[in-house]
């Protein structure tokens, strides 16, 4: 996609701490360069106020929804089914933290 732009915002404790490398991170934002995306990588740590900043800074130089209101409802139809996911990991921790299995 010649001129398109791609933010992949990686959230995640460790890896913002350098104690673990950010292999997801690195391979979406591979398979994006490999669709033509101009890529730009973000790391921060779990938390409300790093993650908002990443966003609000990122968005300056990215459109973060199409713009037209087809395409803003195509891209929350994307988005929709990780809505609950994402809501269980802000009330509680993580499935494998529950467990006692390693994790991010």
């Amino acid at each position: 996609m010649p001129g398109a732009s791609a933010f992949v915002l990686t959230v995640s404790d460790r890896g913002a701490a350098g104690e673990r490398i950010d292999a997801s991170g690195a391979a979406l934002a591979a398979r994006l360069a490999e669709l033509g995306f101009a890529v730009e990588r973000g790391l921060v740590a779990d938390d409300v106020a790093a993650i908002s900043a990443a966003v609000v800074e990122a968005a300056a130089r990215h459109s973060l929804l199409p713009g037209s209101p087809r395409g803003a409802i195509e891209s929350l139809a994307v988005v929709e089914p990780l809505l609950d996911h994402a809501l269980a990991t802000l009330s509680g921790p993580f499935e494998h933290e529950r467990q006692g299995t390693p994790g991010s």
